[in-house]
């Protein structure tokens, strides 16, 4: 016998009534607080108002695997507009819900190389491409990629805790304890650098090529761009950034023999030395000046202008002093540059008298003289 409309109304009616009651008895979650570590899958309650009556209603997050990328917290599932962005609502609720045992943290497999954890990630660090950071007993390295390895201190790219993590690190494993203190360094593979250059100094302006002594190991300033770095500071020999700016060659042991006066056999001889440099002339592209070096006593050598735009440095550095931004050394220098002669004018026909001295005053016309 088929069923008539009235039984299946009465049917409906008495479905729906029953999915309505079991929703509305189902417990309550935790009440939702702003700020909590809320993620995909969290589970909550909170209080609406719905037709001028207040309910209250379960939630569940569908937003964000971890709660730094979740919505989640910041979203209140009150709100109408800011729950259909960040939860599922699961209808009324009453009593308390019997929640599972909360799961434990993800486990990731033990780190290959592990005899310990390394050193915790440190926000604002500046990481060298490989190095390597842990997070909750989690290893990760540094990007390897050029530039990249900038970011690995970012907050932005916490690895395993933000959103773009995964372009900077890569996860290598879980590890445990920390890694044994080595002994101390022997330098049986850095090369013997024969007597040491000067020490560093903060106060000193370094250029490519120059050679410091720091803690009995010799360093190098980098050549241009990277010598730019070298007289800044936090990039001093043995700092966290040393490596952008200072080449390690080996260690050394007491003091390089003095060496002889320069003699400038790769230099040209530039003849007469022109005007010395001054810091309160104004240079442009193509002048000359000349700088003793070695003090007062030293041989003299000749700087141009390099050609625009660089020729912008020339009234910003010295040269010598970051040299290469503005100034070409050109060569060395002996005396003063010749005077030319008093022109002759021994082509010039004789006007027999002299017209009206010029005025800037006055209007001028074609043949006036």
């Amino acid at each position: 016998m088929m069923p008539t409309h009235k039984t299946t109304a009465a049917l409906f009616i008495l479905l729906t009534a029953a999915a309505t009651d079991a929703t509305t008895n189902s417990g309550c979650y935790p009440a939702w607080t702003s700020g909590s570590a809320y993620s995909l899958g969290a589970k909550v309650s909170s209080s609406l108002v719905v037709n001028n009556a207040t309910v209250t209603k379960n939630f569940e997050c569908n937003h964000g695997e971890t709660a730094a990328l979740s919505h989640c917290p910041q979203y209140d599932p009150s709100i109408t507009e800011q729950a259909n962005a960040a939860w599922i609502d699961l209808g009324e609720c009453n009593g308390v819900a019997i929640t599972s045992s909360p799961t434990s943290a993800p486990t990731h497999s033990a780190w290959s190389s592990s005899n310990g954890c390394p050193d915790e990630w440190i926000d604002g660090h500046s990481y060298n491409s490989g190095e390597l950071a842990t997070i909750n007993n989690v290893v990760y390295r540094c990007s390897a990629v050029p530039f990249v390895n900038a970011w690995c201190g970012n907050p932005s790219y916490k690895p395993g805790d933000s959103r773009y993590w995964g372009e900077a690190w890569t996860l290598l494993g879980s590890c445990t304890g920390t890694i044994a203190p080595s002994s101390s360094p022997v330098f049986v593979s850095i090369a013997d650098a024969g007597g040491c250059p000067p020490v560093f100094s903060e106060d000193d302006v370094y250029e490519a090529g120059d050679k410091v002594e720091l803690n009995g190991l010799v360093y190098q300033c980098k050549a241009w761009p990277y010598s730019a770095w070298c007289s800044r500071k936090d990039y001093e020999p043995d700092s966290v950034n040393s490596k952008d700016a200072w080449v390690l060659l080996g260690y050394c042991r007491g003091t390089m023999a003095p060496t002889s006066s320069p003699v400038f056999v790769d230099l040209i001889d530039a003849g007469g030395c022109p005007n010395p440099y001054s810091e309160d002339e104004t240079y442009n592209e193509g002048d000359e000046v000349s700088i003793i070096v070695n003090g007062d006593d030293g041989p003299t050598v000749v700087y141009e202008c390099a050609a625009s735009p660089n020729d912008a440095y020339c009234n910003s550095y010295k040269p010598g002093d970051w040299s290469k931004l503005g100034w070409t050394l050109k060569g060395y220098c002996d005396g003063t540059i010749a005077p030319t002669s008093s022109p002759v004018f021994v082509s010039l026909s004789d006007h027999n008298g002299c017209p009206e001295t010029y005025s800037d005053s006055s209007a001028y016309e074609a043949e006036d003289k």
